[in-house]
């Protein structure tokens, strides 16, 4: 055996040690109370974290102690039943990885993301695809920089999340102000910081790209239309059976009509769903398809109405934003700066990544 991969073992009560290369791994097979579970994941750092000198070695002790108590109170805030979890060995693995990055870099965004992501982690049973995604975001968050994070946060939300309750334009305003903007200031547009993000496994910069309406197109088309006359809903089916249920009174112009359908793959669901014969759905979706607002209208509506959206807008249509595609590490860590920065806990991770 190479020095390199020398192994010693250390052995406590009622315990069995489970080793690879040098870290060591404490799993006890009785319950544990808060306090020890803490204790636990101090002497976890101790044994395994290589020696540094004086205020360094000083330092790193109070930065796992930090990352360690802040792990605690959230997991007993969102997942109190996960402190059994911790007896893991995989689960100590990704406890000392957590420290190990955090006590090296100091860096308080980190300290919030990798603690998010670990209280997910905790949350996982059986080994699963989650919990091999959650272990390798651990890995990659701290090679990524803050203004990284919000870049993954960002287009996760804006191309792989639609809010399928928005139902009207202040609905959608509010989307964009609060949901969207909070991750677009400071974001940089140099190439190398999308092709490090690509290098580190997160994304990957496709050669198509769309622009920023393009993508409120695809997923909030319906709150775009410029609206017909009755007589065409009517040429379809007579008004006594379609007011508020197939056509809407138009959102820019009540004097007109839409589709009551969020975006075009939701007119089949819409009659479906009222019991009204399928083949509505056709000429329904040429109608709908037929009064939209162009990409440049739709880009002129969010600028007028939505303060700040401009520079959301000019900043995705400048840089590779357009033509990035997450993996599942990069959603994943997009998914925890969200929650980090924005404390919402309405994007469930198990839609975009299962168990």
């Amino acid at each position: 055996m190479s020095d390199s991969l020398k192994q010693t073992q250390k052995a406590g009560d009622h315990s069995t040690n489970v080793q690879g290369e040098s870290v060591e791994l404490h799993y006890h097979h009785h319950g544990l109370t808060l306090a020890e579970v803490r204790q636990e994941f101090l002497d976890l750092f101790e044994a395994n974290f290589y020696r540094l000198q004086s205020v360094a070695r000083e330092t790193a002790q109070q930065r796992a102690t930090e990352i360690t108590e802040k792990f605690l109170v959230e997991m007993s805030l969102r997942n109190p039943s996960g402190l059994q979890a911790c007896q893991d060995p995989d689960m100590q693995a990704a406890i000392f990885t957590a420290q190990r990055e955090y006590a090296r870099k100091g860096d308080k965004d980190l300290s919030e993301l990798l603690v998010d992501i670990l209280v997910d982690r905790a949350a996982q049973g059986d080994r699963n695809l989650k919990q091999i995604v959650l272990d390798e975001s651990l890995t990659v968050a701290p090679k990524l920089t803050a203004e990284q994070y919000d870049i993954l946060s960002l287009s996760f939300i804006v191309r792989h999340t639609r809010r399928p309750n928005l139902r009207t334009l202040q609905d959608f305003i509010n989307l964009v102000a609060e949901v969207f903007l909070p991750f677009c200031g400071g974001i940089p547009k140099h190439i190398s910081v999308y092709q490090h993000l690509q290098y580190s496994g997160c994304a990957v910069i496709e050669i198509g790209e769309i622009s920023f309406a393009g993508v409120m197109y695809q997923h909030y088309s319906g709150l775009f239309s410029k609206g017909f006359a009755a007589q065409e809903c009517a040429a379809i089916i007579s008004p006594d059976k379609w007011i508020g249920t197939l056509f809407i009174p138009c959102l820019h112009n009540p004097m007109l009509f839409q589709v009551n359908a969020l975006c075009l793959d939701d007119i089949v669901p819409l009659c479906e769903r009222l019991s009204f014969p399928s083949e509505y759905s056709g000429t329904m979706r040429d109608l709908q398809q037929s009064h939209f607002m162009s990409q440049p209208e739709i880009e002129a509506f969010m600028r007028e109405n939505i303060p700040g959206s401009g520079a959301l807008i000019d900043l995705w249509n400048s840089c590779p934003l357009k033509s990035l595609t997450l993996t599942s590490v990069g959603i994943a860590i997009g998914h925890a700066n969200i929650r980090r920065k924005t404390k919402r806990e309405d994007y469930d991770l198990n839609i975009w990544i299962p168990d």
